[in-house]
C-alpha cells in the first residue's frame, strides 16, 4: 500500500525562539506532542530517517554522541556503526530514541529460480504410444512428452479456453476440446482450430478410428464421419461429459444428473440409471459390459439389459476410468483416490505419489497408466510402481531440516525436499493441504495443515500423525530454537496449539479472527498477526491483542527483537513495532505482500504478488530486482546467510549474498 507520510512543516520563529537553547532545527508544527517515532530504529550507513510526533507537533533533536548520525530538522542520517540515544525537546518534556546503526550489509539478490511447468489444472491425458504423450487443461494449455512423460513442453494450442479433454488416432491426428465451443486438431506439426456450431462447453472427445470421432458436451454432440462434421440429434437440454461405443450405431454418453444416453444410429435416446449424480467416465468392453463412474464412489456397470451399482471400497468424487483389459481397470478422482479392479475385486490403490484431484487416466500401448490432476499434476504407474512426474503445488511455507535439506510443504500433501539443486518429492500419511513447516529444538521437523493435521519427523523421511486438540485448518507454525516446549500454532477461528511435554494443548486467545503466521524472538515473546489488522502477543503468561494501526490483512511477521519487528499484509501494508507501538511504513506498493523475513535489523525483506520482493533497511523500503512472475508466499532462512521464497508454480527463489 503506496502510504503518505505526514508532512513535517517548518516551525514558526517564535517557535524556533524557544528552543533556541537545543542545537537541532525544528520538527513538525501542530499541537501538543507526546511520543516520538519510532522509539528505536536500527539503521545503516548511508540511510535517513525522519521522525515525528504523536500527534504531530513541534521538537528538536540531539543526539548523545557525536560520528554516529547526523541531524538535520527532523530526520537523521546514519553515519557510522555504533548506538546513540537521540534526545527529542517537545513543548511538553523530552523524549528519547534510541538509533542502531548496523554494519553496512549488501542486498541480497536473487540467485537462482527453480519453478514447476505449470500450475494449471491438468483435465485430459492420452498416449498417443510408449512415449508420445498429450495433456490439456486450464486456459489452453497442451503439454508434450516424447519420452515417455519424464520431461514436458508447452504447445501452442491455439485458443485460450480450458480445455478438457484430448484424444487421437495417432501423433498426426489429435483432437482436443474444451469450454465456449472450442475444438483444435493437431496433425504432427501444428494446433489449429476446428470450427463447430456451438459456443457451449465440449466436454469429451473420443473416437473408434480415424473416420469416426465424436465430441459431447452442454446441450451438444458432434460426430466426424471423415470428410465433416454433423450435429447428433438428442443430446440437447444434456451435460455431456463422456463417450465410449463399440460401433457408429453403438454409442453411450454420460453426464449431469446420472444421465446416460444411448446412440442407435439415428438420435441419443435416454436410458434408465440408478443414481442422481453426475457421471464423468464412462468405459466398456463389449455392448454388455460397461462402466461409468461419478462422483461419491458411484460406479455403474451396464450387462446389455440394465445399469445396475457396483460396490467400491472408496466415497471419492471419481472424474476417470481406463482400463488395458477387463481384468485391470482403473479409477481416479479427488483427494488422489485411486480404485482399481483386478478381474477378482475392486481395491484401494496404496499409490502416495499424489494427493492431488486427479482428473483423467489413460493407458498406453505397454500398460502404463498416465493421471493428470490439479496443480499441473502427471502422476505414472508403469513397471517401477508409483511415480509422480510432473507437479507444480502452491508451497505455503519451507524449512531447513536435520539433514541440511529444505523442506517445503504446500497444496495435496505436498512435501518437498530440496538439496542441492535438486527437489525430490516426500510422502507423508495424510491426504491434507500442508500450510507450514518449522523444525523444532528437540529436533524434529512439524509440520501443520488442515483439520488440525501436524506431522511430526526425526529425519524428513518417516512421519508420524499427532494428536491436536483441533480440527480448524491450521495455517503456521513457529518452534523457540532453544526451548523444546515452546512450539506454536495458530489458524482459523483464532486457534492457538502449543506444544509442551509432548502434548498439544489449546490457548485462549482474544480474537476468534483467522490468524495467518506466527513468529517469536523468544519463548515469551511470541506474536501472531492475521485478519482485519489482528495483532496478538504472548507475554509468557497469556496471549493479549496488541493495538493495530491497519485494518488490511496481515500476512506474515518478523524480527529481531520485540522493539523491532515488522508485519506485512494486503495492499503493500507493512508496519513496524518500536517497542512501544505498532505504525505505519511506507512500501511503495500496492501489491499483496505474502511474507517478511531478513538476515539482521536493517537488512529485511518481504515478498509476494507478481514474485515482488522489497529491501528494508530501516529508514524505507527499495526493490529487489526479480525474475519469478509466481505468487511468492513464505520467506525464510536459508544455507550460508541467503533467505528462500516459495509460492506458486511449486516456486523456489534464491536470495543469496553478493
Amino acid at each position: 500500500m503506496t502510504r503518505r507520510a505526514r508532512p513535517f512543516l517548518a516551525l514558526a520563529a517564535l517557535i524556533a525562539g524557544c528552543l533556541d537553547q537545543e542545537p537541532t532545527g525544528a520538527g513538525a508544527a501542530g499541537s501538543s506532542a507526546g511520543q516520538l517515532v519510532p522509539a528505536t530504529a536500527s539503521l545503516e550507513p548511508g540511510s535517513a530517517l525522519t521522525l515525528r510526533t504523536v500527534p504531530d507537533g513541534p521538537f528538536s533533536l540531539r543526539p548523545s554522541r557525536p560520528g554516529v548520525i547526523s541531524v538535520a530538522g527532523a530526520t537523521v542520517t546514519a553515519l557510522a556503526p555504533g548506538a546513540v540515544d537521540l534526545e527529542a525537546f517537545l513543548p511538553t518534556g523530552k523524549r528519547r530514541s534510541l538509533i542502531h546503526v548496523m554494519d553496512p550489509a549488501p542486498s541480497l539478490r536473487e540467485g537462482g529460480v527453480d519453478r514447476g511447468l505449470t500450475e494449471v489444472s491438468l483435465l485430459g491425458v492420452w498416449s498417443a504410444d510408449t512415449r508420445t504423450v498429450f495433456a490439456v487443461g486450464g486456459g489452453g494449455t497442451i503439454l508434450l512428452s516424447r519420452d515417455g512423460g519424464e520431461t514436458w513442453r508447452p504447445m501452442d494450442s491455439k485458443v485460450k479456453a480450458d480445455l478438457t479433454a484430448v484424444w487421437g488416432t495417432s501423433e498426426q491426428n489429435v483432437y482436443a476440446v474444451g469450454a465456449r465451443g472450442a475444438v483444435v486438431h493437431y496433425d504432427g506439426v501444428r494446433w489449429e482450430q476446428v470450427t463447430l456450431p456451438t459456443v457451449d462447453a465440449l466436454l469429451e472427445v473420443w473416437g473408434l478410428d480415424p473416420d469416426h470421432v465424436y465430441i459431447v458436451g452442454a446441450n451438444a454432440a458432434f460426430a466426424f464421419d471423415g470428410t465433416g462434421w454433423r450435429s447428433m440429434p438428442g443430446a440437447s437440454g444434456s451435460e455431456l461429459w463422456s463417450v465410449w461405443g463399440t460401433g457408429p450405431n453403438q454409442l453411450y454418453s454420460s453426464g449431469q444428473n446420472g444421465v446416460i444416453l444411448q446412440w442407435d444410429g439415428v438420435r441419443w435416446r435416454p436410458m434408465q440409471t440408478p443414481t442422481p449424480y453426475v457421471l464423468f467416465g464412462l468405459l466398456g468392453f463389449a455392448p454388455n459390459d460397461v462402466y461409468a463412474v461419478g462422483i461419491r464412489g458411484t460406479l455403474l456397470h451396464y450387462d446389455g439389459i440394465r445399469w445396475s451399482p457396483v460396490a467400491i471400497p472408496s466415497q471419492a468424487d471419481f472424474f476417470a476410468i481406463a482400463a488395458t483389459s477387463r481384468n485391470d481397470i482403473m479409477l481416479v478422482g479427488n483427494g488422489g483416490a485411486v480404485v482399481s479392479y483386478n478381474g477378482t475385486a475392486w481395491t484401494q490403490a496404496p499409490q502416495t505419489a499424489s494427493y492431488e484431484n486427479l482428473r483423467a487416466v489413460h493407458f498406453d500401448p505397454a500398460g502404463t497408466a498416465r493421471i493428470v490432476g490439479w496443480s499441473g499434476t502427471v502422476v505414472e504407474r508403469g513397471r517401477q510402481g508409483w511415480i509422480r512426474r510432473l507437479t507444480a503445488a502452491t508451497l505455503f511455507a519451507s524449512a531447513l531440516g536435520p539433514d541440511g535439506g529444505l523442506y517445503a510443504v504446500g497444496l495435496g500433501s505436498t512435501v518437498l525436499k530440496r538439496r542441492g539443486g535438486v527437489v525430490t518429492p516426500v510422502p507423508v500419511p495424510v491426504r491434507r493441504d500442508l500450510y507450514g513447516v518449522a523444525r523444532g529444538a528437540d529436533g524434529y521437523l512439524y509440520v501443520v495443515g488442515d483439520n488440525g493435521t501436524v506431522l511430526r519427523s526425526a529425519d524428513g523421511a518417516t512421519w508420524e500423525i499427532e494428536a491436536t486438540p483441533s480440527t480448524v485448518l491450521l495455517r503456521s507454525i513457529w518452534a523457540d530454537p532453544a526451548d523444546r516446549n515452546a512450539i506454536f500454532v495458530v489458524g482459523d477461528r483464532g486457534t492457538i496449539l502449543r506444544r509442551t511435554g509432548g502434548q498439544w494443548q489449546v490457548m485462549p486467545a482474544p480474537t476468534t479472527r483467522f490468524l495467518r503466521h506466527v513468529f517469536g524472538v523468544g519463548s515469551r515473546d511470541v506474536f501472531a498477526v492475521g485478519d482485519s489488522g489482528t495483532i496478538l502477543q504472548f507475554e509468557g503468561r497469556r496471549w493479549v491483542a496488541m493495538e493495530s494501526p491497519v485494518q488490511e490483512r496481515l500476512r506474515g511477521i518478523w524480527g529481531t527483537a520485540r522493539d523491532n519487528l515488522i508485519a506485512v499484509g494486503e495492499g503493500g501494508v507493512a508496519i513496524r513495532h518500536d517497542g512501544q507501538r505498532w505504525y505505519p511504513l511506507e512500501t511503495g506498493t500496492d501489491k499483496e505482500l505474502r511474507a517478511v523475513a531478513g538476515t539482521g535489523p536493517a537488512a529485511v525483506y518481504a515478498v509476494g504478488q507478481d514474485g515482488i520482493a522489497l529491501r528494508f533497511n530501516g529508514a524505507g523500503w527499495k526493490p529487489v530486482p526479480t525474475t519469478s512472475p509466481a505468487f511468492l508466499v513464505a520467506l525464510t532462512p536459508g544455507p550460508s546467510g541467503s533467505l528462500v521464497a516459495v509460492g506458486t508454480i511449486q516456486t523456489f527463489l534464491d536470495l543469496l549474498p553478493p
